[in-house]
């Protein structure tokens, strides 16, 4: 055997051994978790179509002013989609938040992924956050599934990472959702709305004072991807087709964004009146954020589950508008 097909027998060897390390979920739990498998060690989800996802805690503290910095850093460096998810909840004293960046990264095969996770994993901590001063570490599969049941039902509870390969547990946890009128839902003993961003002519960056004044659980979920080169091509061959010149905002560093609020109160009555201020607080930061209708179970659930259950609505923004909306 020559050097050249040793080499490729070992390779064929680790990608196997990769393979073989991921535990893949039973067919009712891969379609609550939208997700296909997890590697417990390295605490990756597999989400089928070569697509896998890793979640880490972002201590909003340190992020202060440096969002709209941090987001322009994350796309010069990486192709991959972001996810911002900030789980908030203001009793009426302070306004107490944990910040989840979900990653979802390409790849043909876990040992391939592995490889492109370490390398995204150095740059992230040697040459962004210890630049920037920002925190940003890794969650275990528990953390994960723990502050998904949190979020579901308001127990914060230890969740054991075997709870992801049972059976039924993620539909548990949401077999409580009813769907009232457009936008308007009950989940288990809460009263919920949600919402999704449109379009934002105005500044971004006092869009989530409305969260600090009034009582609620609140999930803002802000997810962006960098466009292809192709992609920012033909739009703006459009954009000159149809208006015959570029808006200079628009032009550098088009990001494809889904923006999503959703809201939960204890009584129906609360619920409705945060609706009817959220609505009128929006049109005010000239924010066209509309209420989410036909699909209000899947945005809701990819909102509490942190980006597993995927769910997109994607629109044109720039660094400056996604910097903004991070809490």
């Amino acid at each position: 055997m020559n050097v050249e097909k040793k080499k490729q027998k070992e390779l064929a060897k680790m990608i196997k051994a990769a393979e073989r390390s991921l535990s893949y979920l039973s067919d009712s739990a891969k379609k609550d978790f939208d997700v296909q498998a997890v590697q417990l060690k390295d605490h990756v989800f597999y989400c089928g179509n070569q697509q896998y996802r890793k979640i880490y805690m972002l201590h909003p503290a340190s992020l202060g002013n440096k969002s709209v910095a941090f987001i322009r850093t994350l796309t010069d460096r990486f192709e991959m989609r972001f996810r911002f998810t900030s789980c908030a909840k203001n009793n009426g004293e302070k306004l107490n938040a944990v910040v989840f960046l979900t990653v979802t990264f390409g790849a043909e095969n876990y040992f391939t992924v592995r490889k492109d996770i370490a390398e995204f994993e150095r740059i992230l901590q040697d040459e962004i956050c210890s630049y920037l001063g920002i925190t940003v570490s890794p969650c275990s599969v528990e953390n994960i599934l723990t502050y998904i049941h949190y979020n579901c039902t308001g127990e914060m509870k230890e969740i054991e990472q075997n709870f992801i390969l049972g059976k039924g547990h993620a539909e548990n946890l949401f077999k409580g959702f009813h769907k009232d009128v457009a936008g308007l839902f009950e989940l288990n003993t809460k009263y919920g709305a949600s919402f999704h961003g449109k379009q934002f002519w105005g500044d971004t960056s006092g869009l989530n004072e409305f969260m600090f004044s009034h009582e609620g659980s609140y999930f803002s979920v802000v997810d962006f991807q960098k466009f292809g080169e192709k992609d920012q091509e033909l739009y703006e061959l459009q954009l000159k087709s149809h208006y015959g010149l570029l808006n200079d905002v628009e032009k550098p560093g088009l990001l494809n964004l889904t923006y999503l609020l959703t809201v939960l109160e204890k009584t129906e009555e609360k619920r409705d009146l945060i609706r009817k201020e959220l609505i009128e607080y929006f049109d005010e930061k000239k924010a066209f954020v509309m209420p989410v209708v036909g699909r209000e179970k899947d945005a809701v659930q990819s909102s509490l589950f942190l980006g597993m259950k995927d769910f997109r609505s994607m629109h044109i923004a720039s660094n400056e508008i996604i910097g903004g909306l991070l809490l």
